[in-house]
C-alpha cells in the first residue's frame, strides 16, 4: 500500500506494468452526477491503467453517463471500457456491479464504479457484494472538502466496513499543502474511525484535464508527456499494484 505522496510525485517515465491480477477488486469512487472534473479523473485513470497494459472498465449510473468525460459508445481506448447502468440506488448499483462481474467477456483487472455520494449517505442495512470494500476519495486541501469527505468516509464505514480507503488529492497549490491536508484527514480518521487511510498521491489540475472533458479524449492519448498525464499514470500504477495484492488474498 502507498503511504506517502512523494511515492507518486516523481513523474518518471512509464515503468513496466504490474502483473495482471485475478479476482480483480472493485474501486468505489464517490462522484456526483454533475462533477465532470472528478468523472474525468476516473476515466483518465482507467485509460492510464490500460496504457500500463491492464484491462480496465468504469461503471456509472445512467444519469451520469451524459457527462462530457465519458467516451462515445463503442469507443474503448486501449481496451478501457465504459458501462452505464440504470441503477437508481446503492443496492441497485451493487447488483449491477455483481452482474457485470459474472457476465465475463473483457475480464478486467480493475474496475472503477462511480457512486453518487448521496447514495452512500443513505442508511443501508445490506451487506454489499462488491461496493464500498475499496473506496477512493478525491479531495482538495480545502477545509470544507476535507470535512465533507470525512463525513462520507464515516458513512461508508457504517454501510460497508471497507477494507481499504484511499485518498487522491487535486487542486493543491503545492505538494506540501496536499501532504498537510492528507495528514489532517488521516489523523481524524485514525482517531475517530480506527481507520488507516492510504495516500494515492496528487493529480494535476492542468488545462489538459479540461480539454479532455470537452473533447472526450483522454489526456494520456492527446498529450502523453504532460505533467497531468504522468501524474495520472503514477496513481494508476499504484492502484494496479494494490489490486494485485488484494486479488492475491481473495
Amino acid at each position: 500500500m502507498a503511504k506517502e505522496l512523494g511515492d507518486v510525485l516523481h513523474y518518471l517515465m512509464p515503468e513496466e506494468a504490474p502483473a495482471a491480477a485475478e479476482n480483480a477488486p472493485i474501486v468505489s469512487v464517490p462522484v456526483a452526477a454533475d462533477d465532470v472534473v472528478r468523472q474525468a479523473f476516473v476515466w483518465n485513470l482507467a485509460v492510464e491503467a490500460a496504457r500500463l497494459g491492464a484491462r480496465t472498465r468504469v461503471l456509472a449510473p445512467l444519469a451520469d453517463s451524459t457527462g462530457n468525460p465519458w467516451p462515445e459508445p463503442r469507443d474503448r481506448p486501449l481496451g478501457a471500457r465504459f458501462v452505464a447502468t440504470p441503477a437508481e440506488s446503492l443496492i441497485e448499483l451493487d447488483d449491477a456491479a455483481s452482474e457485470l462481474e459474472h457476465e465475463g467477456g473483457d475480464d478486467p483487472e480493475l474496475t472503477w464504479v462511480c457512486v453518487p455520494p448521496t447514495w452512500i449517505a443513505e442508511q443501508n442495512t445490506r451487506n454489499f457484494k462488491l461496493l464500498l470494500r475499496w473506496l477512493l476519495v478525491f479531495s482538495t486541501p480545502e477545509r470544507r472538502d476535507l470535512m465533507n469527505n470525512y463525513a462520507l468516509i464515516k458513512r461508508a464505514c457504517a454501510n460497508g466496513s471497507p477494507s481499504a480507503v484511499g485518498v487522491t488529492f487535486h487542486g493543491a497549490r503545492s505538494r506540501a499543502a496536499a501532504e498537510r491536508a492528507f495528514c489532517k484527514l488521516a489523523d481524524v480518521s485514525h482517531r475517530h474511525l480506527d481507520l488507516e487511510l492510504v495516500s494515492y498521491g496528487l493529480l494535476a489540475d492542468e488545462l489538459q484535464i479540461y480539454r479532455s472533458i470537452v473533447s472526450r479524449r483522454p489526456v494520456g492519448l492527446s498529450n502523453p508527456q504532460s505533467v497531468a498525464a504522468r501524474a495520472l499514470q503514477d496513481v494508476a500504477r499504484l492502484f494496479l499494484g494494490d489490486a494485485k495484492e488484494m486479488a492475491a488474498v481473495v
